[in-house]
């Protein structure tokens, strides 16, 4: 067995994992006895459980999962049941098929790119006409057009045959030639798992292909570094409207709850328009991706992107929006005053400033009748333009005639 609770698991822990199930250990005491934490042997089963049965047409929607497959141990190993078991789907975990499995996706992300097809037909869609037809330049191209990849990348890309444009439509060629890469400099650098098939460009690709899919930015905004209060914010695209939920950390599991909430005040329906695609950043809080996308009755509902490292401006929308909530609350200032009421309140306020971008228009003024509905049921309702309020403690007093503001 292992004696490390790091690394990556092999066939023996593998084996041992199945057999500790099918004598129905729990998975904390499987974790226990393998010497591996239990987010690791949950993972494992989720990821690589085996699904036996079809589904309909519907998909989830069209029969409920065994409770035994929602929450741990996910899958039927070690089930009491499973001799009469009349369940249409059922999950197995089989060692030997998930450690081929593992060792298939480890082979494959070490060659090719690291781009799904619908991200690379998408590069090879936007790119290659521009150069073909129109003998423009790569510099050109990524000024010019949202691609998602650096220029070296791109020109790997034409270089190794993934894309339809050849070198030798390239007006000029400049070969770089390869950095040493430590291979501890490399591991490093590595994608986290969860993010294959979630960057920007598959973002861009995806976007691309689904042009209906309504956007929404999503990022956290804090006051003092040592606070653990923060502000879960959205910025609707499609309105430019922002929405903002008071949390009292940032865990993963609270960012899940809020979201759930959401679709609870407003419905499945309701929340699938307004956040049918997510793009977010890098903070941790916002790896709970299987919870995020899926509500609590295990049925989708969004699609959630990361952005590119340090590449803020791929939601600069929502960037520059933050910049209304620094007029109440400036950087580095506490939030530990805010409520969610006076959150509703400030962000009601924000809403109705007319932008010169929106044509002279207020978020609030782009809303159709479903959508401000929606907006209410959240708690935001619009102001008269003559009566909006962008000091703190002036607004703060409508619902606390004696509230003054913290410095």
């Amino acid at each position: 067995m292992s004696n490390s609770k790091r690394g990556q698991l092999n066939l023996n822990d593998r084996i041992n994992i199945s057999r500790l199930l099918d004598l129905g250990n729990s998975l904390r005491k499987t974790a226990e006895i393998i010497c591996r934490s239990v987010t690791t042997i949950s993972n494992e089963l989720k990821n690589r459980r085996i699904i036996h049965g079809e589904l309909s047409p519907g998909g989830y929607l069209n029969y409920k999962l065994c409770d035994r497959l929602i929450k741990a141990p996910f899958v039927c190993n070690g089930c009491e049941s499973k001799p009469n078991c009349k369940k249409r789907i059922k999950y197995f975990y089989d060692p030997y098929k998930a450690d081929e499995q593992y060792r298939e996706t480890l082979s494959s992300s070490r060659s090719g790119p690291r781009l799904s097809d619908q991200a690379m037909n998408y590069v090879n869609k936007t790119v290659s006409p521009l150069i073909k037809e129109n003998k423009q330049s790569i510099n050109h191209i990524l000024a010019s057009n949202e691609v998602g990849v650096s220029e070296s990348t791109l020109y790997r890309y034409i270089d190794q045959g993934y894309l339809d444009a050849k070198n030798i439509d390239l007006k000029r060629k400049v070969r770089y030639k390869p950095r040493a890469v430590s291979k501890d400099n490399q591991s490093s650098k590595e994608d986290k798992p969860i993010k294959i098939g979630r960057k920007y460009i598959d973002f861009l690709a995806y976007a691309d292909a689904n042009p209906k899919c309504r956007i929404s930015e999503m990022d956290t905004v804090y006051g003092k570094k040592e606070e653990s209060k923060c502000i879960l914010t959205f910025l609707l695209r499609k309105n430019d409207f922002f929405l903002g939920f008071v949390l009292e950390n940032r865990k993963a599991e609270t960012v899940v709850k809020k979201l759930n909430e959401i679709e609870a005040t407003i419905g499945k329906a309701r929340f699938m328009t307004h956040f049918n695609i997510l793009l977010t950043d890098n903070g941790p809080e916002f790896y709970g991706i299987d919870e995020m996308e899926a509500n609590d009755r295990k049925i989708k509902r969004c699609t959630v992107f990361f952005c590119d490292p340090s590449q803020s401006q791929q939601k600069g929308a929502l960037e520059r929006t933050h910049e209304y909530i620094r007029e109440y609350y400036p950087k580095g200032a506490s939030i530990e005053d805010l409520t969610q009421r006076r959150l509703n309140l400030m962000l009601s306020h924000i809403n109705s400033v007319k932008r010169k971008k929106l044509g002279n228009r207020s978020p609030f003024d782009k809303l159709t009748q479903g959508e401000l509905n929606d907006m209410k049921k959240l708690g935001l309702y619009p102001i008269d333009p003559k009566k909006v309020i962008m000091d703190k403690t002036k607004l703060f007093k409508i619902l606390d005639p004696g509230y003054e503001s913290k410095k």
